[in-house]
This record gives structure tokens, sequence and C-alpha cells, in this order.
């Protein structure tokens, strides 16, 4: 026992091993110590999820990042607005699969168990107090004293609200997607085809694009369809449809997101993005691993030039909004310093050895919208953290609704 104790003191130096799970000081983080310390509490084999660790997470190969001196202190407070059809879900399941590792707190609508949303509702105090679960280890129904340490469900932005349930030290992000590719996908997802009543999106997306005013008045301009049909992206972030046409609020809520969010995410860069993300919060690349949700099994068909500009005109004011905050992605990244593609190669190849070990292949379903949509099978005797990373819907958040949805004790 004292071997064995003695052996893992010695590699805990070796590796620089910061106590990254305390978040008591900053660190130089090695990067598999955060779920080496997490995943010998929380698994039923700890030798198992080592050798994992060990095998998956640091394949043999070339790219070995250096180990790293965070400047600030692990960010543990994180409201991520979540944009639709833009990657959100997968950078979700990653704030959520650290935010569950780290026993913190998620806003959740404790009426929508499937999957916590508030969706393009805007929140008030009178929401708050009927719709949200009380933080994890809360009893007290004093709705107005909570404090939550992780947001990730869609909801509509409002900086002045969420600052009355948010931890005071959150950072806030979101992710944004070029809005071309953003409607395309929205536009299957949603099945926008039915107000052209055509069944082929492709040939329903063109005669749309035709009259796209026509056609998305079709909705009733009260339908979350309607909302979800122009500018989806800037109407999440918290600019109502009707200031659309004014280009003066339009440069201005602009400027308001630049000023309020700490980071903003590039859908089309994901990979690029988590490596900002990870150096800015001190997180390790374990934290930001992630095998892709949601993916809908389409042929994907050409668009032409005509209809990409007819798109991104109709969308105009998302175009906006996503090439402002992509030129500042870029100009992150050239601050990142020599590294950059070194990293980056890791992170994929991370990806890349997390679904080679985790996955025993993938199986198509039909959504009830009427695509294919295609999601990871987990290999036979899958470790947990293969769990919390590929199985995301009934293993990481039913653990994260679970721990924060408990019946109130008795009273006698």
């Amino acid at each position: 026992m004292h071997q064995k104790t003695t052996a893992i003191l010695v590699t805990l130096l070796a590796l620089s091993i910061c106590l990254h799970v305390s978040f008591l000081s900053t660190s130089t983080c090695s990067p598999t110590a955060p779920f080496r310390s997490i995943y010998q509490k929380r698994t039923h084999n700890a030798t198992h999820t080592l050798k994992f660790i060990d095998e998956v997470i640091h394949p043999a190969s070339s790219v070995n990042p250096p180990q790293r001196t965070c400047s600030s202190e692990v960010v543990r407070n994180v409201a991520f607005i979540k944009t639709h059809k833009t990657a959100s879900t997968t950078v979700s399941r990653i704030v959520e699969r650290f935010g569950y590792l780290n026993n913190l707190s998620f806003v959740l609508n404790r009426n929508i168990p499937k999957n916590g949303h508030f969706y393009y509702i805007s929140l008030n105090e009178i929401l708050r107090k009927g719709y949200f679960l009380p933080q994890r280890g809360n009893w007290s129904t004093e709705y107005s004293n909570y404090r939550y340490n992780i947001s990730t469900v869609h909801v509509l932005y409002n900086r002045t609200i969420f600052e009355t349930f948010m931890d005071n030290r959150t950072k806030y992000i979101t992710i944004l997607r070029n809005p071309i590719d953003q409607f395309v996908s929205a536009f299957g997802y949603f099945s926008f085809k039915k107000v052209v009543k055509i069944a082929n999106d492709s040939k329903a997306l063109d005669i749309f694009m035709e009259r796209p005013t026509f056609y998305r008045n079709r909705f009733g301009n009260s339908s979350a369809l309607w909302r979800y049909s122009r500018n989806n992206q800037m109407f999440d972030l918290g600019l109502e449809h009707k200031f659309h046409t004014n280009v003066t609020l339009v440069k201005e809520k602009i400027k308001e997101i630049d000023e309020e969010f700490d980071f903003i995410l590039i859908g089309d860069y994901l990979d690029e993005s988590l490596l900002i993300l990870r150096k800015m919060f001190c997180w390790s690349f374990e934290d930001i691993m992630y095998a892709s949700q949601n993916r809908r099994k389409t042929k994907k068909e050409s668009i032409g030039d005509d209809l990409q500009r007819k798109i991104r005109q109709w969308n105009g004011v998302d175009a906006m909004l996503y090439d402002h905050f992509n030129k500042t992605l870029w100009r992150k990244i050239a601050e990142y310093g020599n590294d950059f593609e070194r990293d980056l190669e890791h992170l994929r190849n991370l990806n890349q050895q997390l679904i080679d070990n985790c996955t025993s292949g993938e199986v198509t379903k039909i959504h009830f919208r009427g695509f294919k949509q295609t999601k990871f099978l987990l290999a036979k005797n899958a470790t947990d953290l293969c769990k919390l990373v590929i199985d995301t819907r009934s293993t990481l958040f039913r653990r994260i609704w679970d721990a924060q949805n408990i019946l109130k004790p008795s009273r006698n």
C-alpha cells in the first residue's frame, strides 16, 4: 500500500499535475490531470480508466504539446448562450461535462426534463420562480438568492436578467456559424419546406428564397418557426426581429455583444475556437475533447452562387454579426503563439482516439421531423468517461438533472 502511494506521488510530481479540481490557485496543468483525479473517484474501475487515459488520451504520436502555465485561475462559471444549428450542442456538452465533473449547479427548466431548455423565452423574475430547478444541494425556496455556475440551455440572451441568477464570476460565451450554412441547416432541421409544400429540401429551398417574406409569413409572426427562419443567431442573442431593419441598432448590438461576451466561438472553425477557449479558461485538452452531436446524415449538395447570395442577403443581420466575430477569432488565433498548429493536431488526434476506442460504429435514425440523424454507438464495456462523452443524453444530462431534481425532504 505504501509503495502504491509513493508511486502515485512520484507520478504526480513527474507530470507537474496541478490540483485542477480544487480550483484554489493557478497551476501548471498536465493535460491528463483533471481526468486522472476525477475518474479515479467516479469510475468503478480505476485501473481501466487510467489505462484508457494513458492509451487513448495520449496515444503514441509525435504530437505531444508541452505543459502550460495558466496565467489565471481555472474558469468554473460559464454561461454558454446556445444558438440554433451552429454546433452549439457539441459545445454545450463540453461545458456540461466540465460542470458535472466539478459538482456545479446548472440553470435548468424544471418543466422540460428532456433537456431543460427555455427555447425563445426571455427569462424574468416570474419565470425564475416557477421554472428553475434549485441549486445543487440547496433546499431553499428563495429563488431570488440562487446563483448558478453553468448555463447551456436554449434561452434568449439578456445580460441584465442573467446577472440576477448567475455567479458574479461568470464568463459569457456563445457560438456563431456562417449564416448561409446555418440557414440551410435550419431549413432542413425545422422543416421550413412545409410552407412551400414540396418534400425535397433543395427544391423547397430554391422556391422559398424566391419569395422568402411571403413564405415566412405563412408561419405566422408569433410562431417559433417565423423567428427561426431569418437572422436566427442575432435573435438568440437578444435583438428582436422588429429592430433588424435598423442598421444603427444592429451595429450597436454587435458592439454590445463584443463588450459583454468573453469569447465567441465560430462553428465553422470549432477546433480552432476550442483551443482559444481552453487557453482562456485554463482548461485541459480532456476538458474540450468531443464527439460531434446531432449530426444530420444528408447528401450535401452544392449551392449555387446566386442562391448563396440570396440567403446571405436574407440573413444580412446574421452576416454582419458573423463577419465581425469571425475576424475576432482569427486575431486571437494569430495571438495564440507558435504552437497553435501543434495543439490543433493534438486535439484532433485526441478526438479521433476517443471515437476509435469509445464507439462501435454509428446508427442512423429518423428524426421526428423526417430527416436522418446519425449518432455513435457506445463500445461494449465502455468506460464511464466514454459514456459521458458519447452517450450524452442518457448519461451526462440525466446525471446533471438528477443531481438537482431532488425531492424536498418531508417536514415533520
